[in-house]
């Protein structure tokens, strides 16, 4: 019984002693080391390839949104200083007659066509403000004289129409949507290049005080290169949808030209006020009386008041004999809410009390002496010298120089 155990663990150990030869030998031979490294980095490489091919279909698809987005983006050129009494008189002067000459002057800018079967056309105010002659070209060259239907100076947007026929049209999407690092493309004219698209992101959001004269400020920062010629264009989101209409660059020096710091209205903002554009109707905004300031820009005020939150407009000062005054708001109020909507800061508030109609009445809750309080408040007509740069108290802005991206012509 001993022998047969030792023969069968020699056996045994035998077996083993040929295997690890065996391995040795095949390891030797074959290199197995090298081909599982071979096989790590072929497996290394086709994750690589894989890579490299979900960034050609990305950019793929970047080239998709461009194909769908640019028939859709004209040109604008404007004629100002032209009068046309002065060129029918002259039509009937004798053939040689010299008049004395008056130079007019040329504007160039981009649109984007958001209704086809209307032909109605978004643009910023400045691209069309005091044209005697608002010219379109289309993607394909053809041309059609534009009519201004209507433009707000406050918001710097118009919208002008020309004969629908054969026209392409973006919907806008949602630029709440957005957030910072989205992938946007901006499509226009820029030094007169007509069907130019840029690619950036959204760099920020909010951004207020970027054009001095401006009352309603809330605009998209984006990277994408934004130039002379590109006011009017469209933004526009990864799905070929509006979010902004591209207004503004900021600059140093006396170069207008792109710097990476570019600015659009929001295509939320710009729906709002599209029925007034659209009829040509003056606008009317509603009137609070309040001097305001963000909480987000004074730490500790909202806890000094018991505010426990960083969201809500303080009132610094209710203008006497104003609506607010008279519906019995008070200095130090913390506005929580407008009606039903939430109020996060002053941008939000200004915009909403602009949006109201004269004569509404609407309940406001804010927090007061320790608690919420609900005032209401009947709104009032914007008098014709209002400025939101007046009811705004917070931290200096710092000095931007941001030229309007139109191009002018003496």
């Amino acid at each position: 019984m001993h022998t047969q155990k030792h023969s069968s663990r020699s056996g045994s150990l035998l077996i083993g002693a040929l295997v690890i030869m065996a391995v040795t030998v095949a390891a030797t031979r074959f290199d197995l080391v090298g081909h599982f490294a071979y096989a790590a980095e072929k497996g290394r490489l086709r994750a690589t390839a894989e890579e490299l091919a979900q960034v050609e279909q990305a950019d793929r698809v970047i080239g998709m949104v461009a194909e769908m987005v640019r028939p859709a983006v004209v040109n604008i050129t404007t004629t100002s200083g032209v009068d046309e009494a002065r060129e029918s008189l002259r039509r009937l002067l004798p053939p040689g007659f010299k008049m004395p000459q008056r130079t007019p002057r040329h504007g160039v800018g981009s649109g984007v066509i958001i209704d086809a079967e209307k032909g109605y056309i978004v643009t910023n105010n400045h691209v069309v403000a005091g044209a005697d002659r608002i010219t379109v070209r289309l993607y394909d060259q053809r041309k059609f004289n534009a009519e201004l239907l209507g433009a707000d100076e406050s918001t710097d947007l118009a919208v002008i129409r020309i004969t629908p026929d054969r026209l392409h049209e973006l919907k806008f999407g949602d630029s709440d949507a957005m957030h910072v690092g989205s992938t946007v493309l901006a499509v226009g004219s820029p030094f007169r290049y007509e069907q130019t698209v840029t690619k950036g992101i959204v760099s920020a959001r909010h951004r207020t005080s970027v054009i001095p004269t401006l009352n309603y400020q809330n605009f998209i920062q984006t990277d994408a290169a934004i130039n002379p010629g590109n006011s009017g264009g469209p933004l526009v989101n990864i799905r070929g949808e509006i979010i902004g209409i591209n207004t503004v660059i900021a600059t140093t020096g006396n170069v207008a030209a792109n710097m990476g710091v570019g600015f659009a209205i929001p295509s939320n903002m710009v729906q709002r006020y599209l029925p007034q554009l659209i009829e040509g109707k003056k606008f009317v905004r509603g009137f609070l009386g309040v001097l305001i300031k963000d909480l987000s820009d004074f730490p500790g005020l909202a806890e000094a008041f018991g505010w426990k939150e960083d969201r809500g407009v303080f009132i610094d000062h209710v203008m006497p004999g104003g609506p607010a005054d008279k519906s019995g708001l008070r200095d130090g109020d913390i506005v929580l809410a407008f009606g039903d909507r939430r109020i996060e800061g002053r941008l939000e508030l200004s915009e909403q009390v602009a949006l109201t109609l004269p004569d509404s009445t609407v309940p406001m809750r804010v927090w007061r002496d320790g608690k919420e309080v609900t005032v209401h408040v009947t709104i009032e007509a914007q008098g014709e010298d209002f400025s939101t740069h007046l009811l705004a108290r917070g931290p200096r802005a710092r000095r931007r120089e941001s030229p309007h991206t139109a191009e002018a012509e003496e």
